[in-house]
């Protein structure tokens, strides 16, 4: 063997193994911010039933914390349109990924 075909061969492994690394990064980030959104919807639902076993006791509380729990911290967009308002009305059911309101 001489040394311009060895050279290219570690150029072409070298290649293939950054296009690997990349996939491999890609296939990884990704889930991340699904999963994101999942905690999102869960913490949301949390607060519906805490506003909901709030209610039993006193009808009138608002449920202020429903806007924290159930916005996206960055940009203050509700998890779905609606979110705020299911968790104000304690409705942890109407509260999942895909939902279009209560």
């Amino acid at each position: 063997m001489n040394k311009g075909q060895l050279s290219v061969e570690f150029l072409v492994l070298l290649a293939f193994s950054l296009l690997l690394a990349g996939l491999v990064v890609h296939l990884l980030v990704k889930p991340t911010q699904s999963s994101k959104q999942a905690m999102l919807i869960g913490d949301c639902q949390a607060a519906a039933q805490e506003c909901a076993f709030i209610h039993r006791v006193n009808a009138s509380y608002d449920c202020s914390f429903c806007e924290n729990q159930c916005v996206y911290p960055n940009s203050n967009e509700e998890v779905f349109s609606g979110a705020v308002d299911c968790c104000k009305q304690g409705n942890a059911s109407a509260i999942f990924i895909g939902s279009t309101g209560c």
